[in-house]
């Protein structure tokens, strides 16, 4: 299914360069993979997303994000925090220390701080609230893609 959509963009995975136009300039649109397990979500994000950036994949879990983020090489990952089987901060870690460069955002209905703690780990990153994802997503991706990290504010009151 990647495979598809790669091709559907016309893109070419293995001549990428190291580190794409979107992240050295600013300007282009960001390829973006979103994983959530509630295809309502899964459609509000890819929403509020396509105003900006370009959505390459979504997928339902974590096991299909990291399999989908190795082969398609995004620039960010929007990433719900918990997922059934493997969470997506597991995932994260897993794609960090295999050497996958994207940029996260993780999304969240529960803003618990040790979630936040956990992510922030990961470098600089983006933590959105999902009752907050209209106002909030597109800067956590702009901040992400400038290395500057991003946490919803009612989340860091």
């Amino acid at each position: 299914m990647t495979d598809i959509i790669a091709a559907m963009n016309g893109s070419d995975l293995r001549d990428r360069p190291a580190e794409s136009p979107a992240v050295k300039s600013g300007v282009s649109r960001a390829r973006v993979l979103v994983a959530d397990d509630h295809q309502a979500m899964l459609e509000s994000v890819v929403s509020v997303l396509t105003r900006e950036h370009d959505v390459i994949a979504t997928v339902p879990n974590a096991r299909s994000l990291i399999d989908a983020a190795k082969s398609l090489d995004p620039d960010v990952l929007v990433v719900d925090v918990q997922m059934p089987g493997l969470c997506g901060i597991a995932a994260a870690h897993c794609l960090k220390g295999g050497g996958c460069r994207a940029k996260l955002v993780f999304v969240t209905m529960h803003p618990e701080r040790e979630y936040i703690q956990d992510c922030m780990a990961l470098g600089s990153v983006g933590f959105v609230a999902k009752d907050r994802l209209a106002l909030d997503l597109l800067p956590a991706v702009r901040s992400v893609l400038q290395g500057q990290p991003f946490v919803s504010p009612s989340i860091s009151r």
